[in-house]
């Protein structure tokens, strides 16, 4: 396993009611939200559900992380 030794920082400039959708490598990186049409209203952590549910790499650890920014 290779651990990195450095990080770059990003900034993000980020509005208010937009979503920000973070995943690691066991979630394929071919997904859309628009798959899911109104699901922002409820929960944010059912879009996190189906999009693991849809997605994952079944053969490695993952992660999603969902938020709206405010």
């Amino acid at each position: 396993m290779n651990i990195p030794t450095s990080m770059n920082e990003q900034t993000l400039v980020m509005e208010a009611g937009q979503y920000l959708i973070l995943c690691s490598d066991g979630i394929r990186s071919r997904w859309e939200t628009y798959k899911y049409p109104h699901i922002t209203k409820y929960d944010l952590s059912i879009l996190a559900a189906a999009l693991y549910k849809d997605y994952a790499r079944k053969t490695d650890d993952m992660s999603i992380v969902v938020c709206r920014f405010n």
